[in-house]
């Protein structure tokens, strides 16, 4: 009998400790969760890109070295044509500053355009602008 006594005495002792485990990490829990804000999606993600079709006038620039080191103009049209020859982005600078990626329809467009790196030429096509960045695509030179 004093077995079943003891062992039920031990039952109850664990259950105490184990249960008031419990209510200390529910408390932590929700301390902790009220003190780490929510991690919240950038709002770009969730804009849709525009589309429409421009026509736009301005340099034809390697995007490598004008992210790089700012190279565009006529004293780095050299390099440009190098860049984009081989296989780098191809981009364009209009007038107003906005530069935009350059791709044909669904295939780069750098052995058309390499000639024209450092120039001002006119290009038309669909513009797409996502998350701050702006693409010509389907683009084709303007003679």
């Amino acid at each position: 009998m004093k077995t079943y006594w003891l062992a039920g005495l031990s039952i109850l002792a664990f259950s105490a400790v184990s249960q008031a485990h419990e209510e200390h990490a529910a408390a932590h829990t929700q301390a902790s969760s009220a003190a780490v804000p929510a991690v919240q999606q950038p709002a770009s993600a969730e804009v849709p890109a525009t589309q429409e079709q421009i026509t736009v006038k301005g340099e034809i620039l390697d995007l490598a070295c004008y992210l790089d080191h700012g190279g565009e103009g006529a004293g780095h049209a050299s390099c440009a044509q190098t860049c984009v020859e081989s296989g780098l982005p191809v981009g364009i600078k209009d007038e107003q500053g906005k530069v935009y990626l350059l791709i044909g329809e669904h295939k780069p467009l750098n052995k058309t355009l390499a000639p024209y790196a450092g120039k001002t030429i006119t290009v038309r096509g669909k513009a797409v602008s996502r998350a701050g960045i702006n693409m010509i695509a389907n683009a084709e030179v303007v003679e």
